[in-house]
């Protein structure tokens, strides 16, 4: 998991910078989550102040990637004083009002808790969080793009997997072969 901060003030009143931007992330390393339940209350205790959202999905960068996506967590409340999140605002594409930190884990069709392939790298996770600001980049078009595209990668591999003929049980034998 990864935390992204609230906005950071920066002097000159303008745009964030890439650096900036990859500087806001937290990676949190300290504990593995054991099951999908547990992945789910590290969030809710990460994120103390509010009610938690729906969270966004993010595909990085890369445009082969589709088994895998950033899902980002953040939190709502009445009176909310807390800073703007100035990158989760430019993010999604009604144009709401973020405020405060938000929890960034990568989840999958394969997610597996336990395992430090879903570890984030933040230095990456910066540089997808960069092209998808800087690169206009939709993050709802481009996640149903890649789902689409994960949703054909399955029916192909489930198509040859069918056309495949059946392997007899003892190969070296001829007899199984001549049938």
């Amino acid at each position: 998991m990864s935390v992204l901060q609230e906005g950071i003030q920066n002097e000159r009143n303008d745009e964030l910078t890439r650096s900036e931007v990859i500087e806001m992330m937290t990676p949190i390393h300290g504990r593995r989550a054991q099951t999908d339940v547990e992945a789910l209350q590290d969030i809710q205790r990460t994120l103390q102040d509010g009610d938690i959202q729906e969270p966004l999905v993010l595909y990085p960068r890369q445009s082969d990637i589709t088994e895998w996506y950033y899902q980002i967590f953040y939190t709502t409340k009445e009176n909310d004083k807390r800073g703007r999140n100035q990158i989760l605002c430019m993010l999604f594409p009604d144009n709401r009002e973020i405020k405060g930190e938000a929890a960034i884990v990568a989840n999958g069709a394969r997610f597996d808790p336990k395992s430090d392939k879903w570890d984030i790298d933040s230095i990456e996770l910066g540089k997808t969080l960069w092209w998808y600001m800087k690169g206009g980049q939709n993050a709802r078009k481009v996640a149903n793009q890649r789902r689409f595209i994960s949703y054909l990668e399955n029916i192909l591999t489930s198509a040859q997997r069918c056309k495949q003929p059946p392997r007899p049980s003892n190969p070296s034998t001829k007899e199984h072969l001549d049938r």
